[in-house]
Order: C-alpha cells, then structure tokens, then sequence
C-alpha cells in the first residue's frame, strides 16, 4: 500500500505531520487544518523526516526499504533515492545544507556502524565503515561541522571530523581512531550540540535526564531530569532541540519529557 506523507498549511507557515496531530488535537483548529491537508503519495514508509536548514528539501529515511528519499517540498517531487546497505536510524543535516549525514548499522552479524555524507546538489555518497556494532545510533551535526554519533548499546560518543571524509573513495574503514566521549549516566540517545559546539545536551535512552557534557574532556558539567509519579525517575527517552538566537548568541534548549498521563 502507498504510504502518504501529509503537510499542512495555516497562518502561512508549514507543518510537518507531527504539527497536524498536535493541531488537530485542538477542537477549534481541527476543522481548518482538515481543509489545508495536501497529500504526498511515496512507495515506501517514512520512519525519519528531516528538513534541510533552508526548508525547501525534505530527507525522508526508510529502514524498511534501506532508502533515503530526497523530496522537493515546494513541488513535491521526487528527486533522488539513495539506496544503503543499512537500515537508516536517523538523519541529520550539516550548517548550510551542504552534506546530510545518515546513520545505521549493518543487519548483517560481524559487521558494524555506517555513517553516510550524502551531498544533495551532486547527489553523490561516501560511506564510512564502523567495527563496533551499533542499535539504533542517532546522529547529530554541530554549527562547526563535527559529526556526533549516539549508540544505544554504548556508554561511548563518537565525535567525526567532516574532513574526515575529504579523499575517501565511495565506501571506506575508519582510518583513524575516533575522539570518544564516555558518558556516564549511561547510553545516549538525541543529541543536541551548543552554538560553539564545546558543549552537548545529550538525552539517554533508559533514564529521563540530559546530561550536559564538556566536548573537550568529556566531563559531565551538569545533570537534568524530572521525577515520575511516586517521587522514581522515568526511564522514557526524552526529545529535545537546541534553537540558536544569532543576535544574542545564546542558545534554548527546549525538552519534551513524556508523562504517563499525557500532559505536557
């Protein structure tokens, strides 16, 4: 069956399918959003969405297919599939949209981690080739261009130079020992660095709290988390984003810690 990627527009801004169901959750909006649906039709299922920095490109990642889809959105058409030798776990999209970096691990058993700089403009790829097994890494990109990647079976952040990639053939071994960040509060899950990238807010994926990690040393600088029903801290991942304000230099860290009775 085709899967269908849903877009909405209201009050001239557009939202992904996550903004319609939070939209449509509200009563008064529910109608309106209804009308300004549009409908485009894919033959593969969506597991990740990413827009480029300037939103007018879409990645869209499917670990069932092995697919990483490039859409244009004003259009919404098809303009390239990039097929792996991995089902993709996440995506993240480098300072101005130059590279879309992808990240999975190999089905296969003996084989490890894949990381994937996909260029949209040449519609070229490189692969770098990890040893250790990974499940379920996430990826994330700083202003700085430094590649971070998060795995769920590891207390370990590996920290990738972009340069890394210069010279490299379209599938290569890691050559050179990785810069890794031991973290202590246990295995990470979404990472989100600071505008000078010398900190991480870093969610973990078996205890609510963000740990707030130096990336020079890897020394935890602070811990964040909430207190479940019964005083016990929850073991639900967290999501999170970092908003960097140009003007002021700051950065907002914004959290979203799930609760059992669906409060936000």
């Amino acid at each position: 069956m085709q899967a269908l990627l849903t877009q909405t527009r209201m009050f001239a801004l557009e939202f992904s399918l996550l903004a319609v169901l939070v939209l449509g959750s509200f009563p008064s909006y529910a109608g309106d959003v209804q009308k300004s649906i549009r409908r485009i039709g894919l033959d593969l299922s969506a597991d990740k969405l990413v827009f480029n920095r300037a939103g007018t490109q879409l990645f869209i990642a499917s670990r069932e297919a092995q697919v990483l889809t490039l859409l244009d959105i004003k259009e919404g058409k098809r303009l390239y599939n990039l097929e792996l030798d991995y089902p993709p776990s996440n995506i993240a999209v480098g300072p101005e949209d130059r590279f879309a970096y992808i990240v999975g691990s190999a089905l296969r058993k003996g084989q490890g981690g894949r990381l994937t700089q996909f260029d949209p403009m040449k519609l070229r790829s490189k692969t770098m080739f990890f040893f250790e097994p990974m499940s379920l890494p996430n990826v994330a990109v700083g202003p700085n261009n430094q590649i971070y990647i998060s795995n769920r079976d590891s207390r370990t952040l590996v920290l990738i130079e972009e340069n890394q990639f210069f010279g490299e053939e379209v599938g290569f071994i890691m050559r050179e020992q990785p810069h890794n960040i031991f973290l202590p509060l246990g295995p990470g899950s979404a990472i989100s660095p600071s505008m000078d990238e010398n900190i991480l807010f870093l969610s973990h994926a078996n205890a609510s709290v963000i740990s707030v990690v130096n990336t020079k040393d890897g020394a935890l600088l602070q811990k964040i988390g909430w207190e479940g029903k019964g005083g016990g801290t929850r073991s639900t991942p967290l999501a999170q984003a970092v908003v960097y304000d140009a003007g002021s230099g700051k950065s907002t860290l914004y959290i979203g810690p799930p609760l059992a009775n669906g409060r936000k």
